[in-house]
């Protein structure tokens, strides 16, 4: 019982600098950076101030007049205890916390001749958000040891508590056109209006030497100040935000193992939300597995150094839902500053829905896999068939009154198989070469669904409205709902098969996964590569139907050389339709690696060194037009996030990193 207490401690703290481009998931109409990219006349000079106004933007011009910086402070502590209370019992608490700041400017100068009232005013953006995460954990864990039986039981308590706090500042009309003095003006102003205002508020609003805030408590109200400073910002408005949630856990495994042949494990957590009403505050989520060594029956050939038949069910629980979305509450709605820097009071909006009803999201899965490995382990790997069964979906439903409400009764069903593979070519002192392969197949399909939800929507001239996919029954998701293309007439004006859209058996999710990996070494040297694949799935290529048709040519946009000759009219309407529609397949050189160390003969401080040079993503085969193919444009409708949509979507990026280590 010696060495009884054992303590630990983690501390870190990071900072993070993030420039962003001026990129949008949903650009305006005259476009983000590489709309605008895209589109530029590449006749004119590669120089900021060449041919701008608000309807063809100089992509350098957008570049030169930009500034959108975060700066994240993350502060993490951890401190964990344990103690043997008996010689097979012991307890274990662990308390931590993960506590961010981040600070956001973002300015767009009123040099840049851009919509949304840009020129000559400017605006700029400002957001101030503080997250934290508590955590409190005890566990009492047992073992014992009965003959060729051993037992593990483990039972544990945990809770959590997730704040997320902060204000967002918007600002229209500065005196400086600098990007950095704009933020800093706005931010000034900013300070000024809360000390005029001095009392509690949800939002404020200041435009032509008038200031208002809206406030929630006693009771929700709109005041005007008979004065306001003075400010150098000609209008701002200021949001604030903030919630609370607590999650607090009750758990406990009971681990069986006999002979080191025969495995039988039980658990139950439960798990309490302050995100759902008190009637089903709870949710209960059992788990239970067995396994089977068979390769240490007799029967078995001795060519398997390990043969394990598993087989496993459990249920999981989700609670990932917006703050009190089974409450209705009352806030203003959101305010917004004209292109000419008017602001209106908002009104009171309700948010949520009274829904006592509201329960964790549950999914059911059961397993039957077996792991395996032949001619003293050259050969291994694993073979695992899966069912999930996902039902209380959070997906907002509409009621007559406008507000959301969650739990819709349709089931999301996946099904497949997931393959691994290892195969040990070379193995000796000098050399050695190892290759892996894994696969995956998916099986997808809505069930029990009435009616449909729309999904996928598109933004850019002509396309209001307009969307690409439906959630349906029978179907699976991320279904594309689309009228399909069938050339041009004489006129150059789109055929369609049919005039209404249907449902083409095509989905943007993969329906088989595939990954290869080799690992090669010889003496002090070691390459290693990792290519992985999607197949099976469709991209909706936005960019194209928004940007590359001949009637953005006849406006004077620049387009793809591929877009002339195909018979397209420019009176031709940019309709969504089958047209856009291209396999998502591809093929990744995920990550390559060379690495050389030099090992020391001579006893010093210095045992070896390894140097290496890695690159990431520098290869894809694909048959898709766009960028990249492992894309999405982040554009949700009815709650529903997209998938494989890519509008104008900035490309993963290529890189290549030189490494140097030392070994002491």
């Amino acid at each position: 019982m010696q060495n009884r207490l054992l303590l630990g401690a983690q501390l870190a703290f990071s900072r993070l600098q993030d420039q962003a481009a001026p990129i949008s998931d949903n650009p305006p109409f005259a476009g983000d950076l590489l709309a605008a990219a895209y589109g530029a006349n590449p006749t004119l000079p590669a120089q900021p101030d060449a041919r701008q106004d608000p309807f063809f933007v100089n992509p350098l011009a957008l570049l030169a007049n930009h500034y959108d910086n975060t700066t994240t402070d993350r502060h993490f502590l951890k401190l964990s205890l344990e103690y043997a209370l008996l010689k097979n019992l012991k307890l274990g608490i662990t308390t931590g916390l993960d506590r961010a700041q981040s600070d956001r400017g973002s300015a767009i100068s009123p040099r840049l001749p851009y919509a949304n009232g840009i020129y000559e005013n400017g605006r700029a953006y400002l957001e101030e958000q503080q997250t934290s995460n508590k955590l409190l954990q005890s566990q009492l864990r047992w073992e014992k040891e009965v003959g060729k039986s051993h037992f593990t039981a483990l039972a544990g308590y945990e809770y959590q508590e997730f704040t997320n706090r902060g204000v967002q500042v918007k600002g229209w009309g500065f005196s400086d056109a600098g990007t950095a003095a704009m933020i800093e003006q706005l931010a000034a102003s900013a300070a000024r209006m809360r000390q005029a205002i001095g009392v509690p508020y949800q939002q404020f609003g200041y435009s032509q030497g008038a200031l208002f805030y809206s406030s929630l408590s006693p009771r929700p109200a709109i005041t005007t100040l008979g004065s306001a400073p003075g400010s150098s910002v000609k209008s701002l408005a200021e949001e604030t935000f903030g919630g609370t949630d607590e999650l607090q856990s009750f758990f406990g495994r009971l681990q069986y193992k006999l002979q080191d042949k025969y495995y039988l494990m039980a658990s139950l957590r439960a798990d309490g939300s302050t995100r759902f009403a008190e009637k089903h505050r709870y949710g209960y989520f059992p788990a239970a597995a067995l396994a089977w060594r068979l390769s240490e029956e007799a029967f078995i050939p001795d060519v398997f150094d390990e043969l394990k038949l598993r087989l496993g069910a459990g249920i999981t629980g989700n609670q990932q839902l917006p703050y009190r979305a089974y409450q209705s509450r009352q806030r203003f709605g959101d305010l917004f500053i004209d292109n000419g820097g008017g602001i209106n009071p908002s009104g009171i909006i309700t948010v949520g829905s009274d829904n006592e009803n509201l329960k964790w999201e549950q999914t059911t899965q059961l397993n039957l896999g077996v792991d395996f490995a032949l001619f003293e382990e050259r050969i291994s790997g694993s073979i695992d068939l899966y069912r999930k069964h996902t039902t209380d979906i959070f997906i907002p439903g509409f009621y007559a009154y406008g507000t959301t409400g969650f739990n819709e009764d349709w089931v999301i069903l996946n099904k497949g198989v997931d393959l691994q593979l290892a195969y040990t070519v070379l193995a000796t002192q000098q050399i050695g070469l190892q290759l892996g392969v894994a696969a995956g197949f998916n099986s997808n399909r809505v069930q029990h669904l009435e009616g449909a939800y729309d999904a996928g929507p598109l933004s850019g001239q002509g396309l209001s409205g307009a969307f690409v996919q439906r959630i349906v029954a029978d179907q699976p998701l991320y279904s594309y709902y689309l009228r399909e293309f069938n050339g041009y007439n004489e006129q150059g004006i789109a055929l369609y098969t049919e005039d209404k859209a249907n449902y083409l058996d095509k989905s943007a999710l993969p329906t088989y996964t595939l990954g290869f990996s080799q690992d090669f070494r010889y003496r002090n040297w070691r390459l290693s590569a990792l290519f992985n694949g999607q197949f099976g799935h469709y991209l909706y290529n936005a960019t194209a139907n928004t940007l590359f048709t001949m009637g953005a040519l006849a406006n004077g946009r620049n387009i793809p050389l591929s877009s002339l000759g195909t018979g397209e009219s420019p009176l031709n309407a940019p309709d969504p339709s089958d047209r856009f529609l291209e396999k998502g397949d591809f093929m990744r050189l995920q990550h390559l690696s060379l690495a050389y160390t030099h090992r020391s003969d001579k006893t010093g401080f210095v045992k070896a060194i390894r140097f290496s040079l890695s690159g990431q993503n520098l290869l894809v085969l694909t048959g898709y037009s766009g960028l990249d193919p492992e894309v999405n444009s982040n554009k949700p409708l009815n709650g529903i996030p997209s998938r494989g949509i890519d509008h104008t979507t900035y490309p993963r990026a290529k890189t290549v990193s030189f490494g140097l280590r030392a070994f002491f």
